[in-house]
């Protein structure tokens, strides 16, 4: 099975970001700069075609969760919004919003089995990019037909 870079580099991504997420509730900022930056020089290098039209057009469902961020104050992160503009960069928009999808269905899940078992209250806060992890996996393991 052969992974490609942008796979591949997204995947390092994310499993930084969800230790980090998990341990301290927190997304380094000094990962999102540097990944950030990474996907331009894997995009040049590669030739990427559609130009900067296309790289904007892939951060648009890291744009509207910053937003969302914004509008609710900080009922989702700021770095989970920028988790997924990263994630966009890497691998696409339509890519990204089925990402994003999965990871909103599996937290939502997870928050209700949380829930039920009274393991938590109605506002209590959880991680949101291990299941951002998860949304890349099942689309990674979609695209590949595993």
């Amino acid at each position: 099975m052969k992974i490609g870079v942008e796979w591949a580099v997204s995947l390092i991504f994310i499993m930084i970001c969800t230790i980090t997420d998990i341990r301290k509730r927190e997304i380094p900022l000094t990962m999102i700069i540097l990944f950030s930056c990474l996907s331009l020089v894997i995009a040049k290098i590669r030739g990427e075609e559609g130009g900067w039209f296309s790289f904007l057009y892939s951060m648009a469902p890291g744009v509207f969760f910053l937003l969302l961020s914004f509008c609710t104050r900080q009922s989702i992160g700021y770095g989970d919004g920028l988790v997924i503009l990263v994630l966009g960069l890497y691998v696409g928009y339509r890519k990204c919003i089925m990402i994003v999808a999965i990871g909103l269905v599996a937290s939502s899940v997870y928050a209700l089995v949380l829930l039920v078992c009274r393991k938590v209250k109605g506002k209590s806060r959880i991680a949101f990019v291990p299941f951002l992890a998860i949304g890349w996996g099942v689309v990674y393991v979609a695209q590949k037909g595993m």
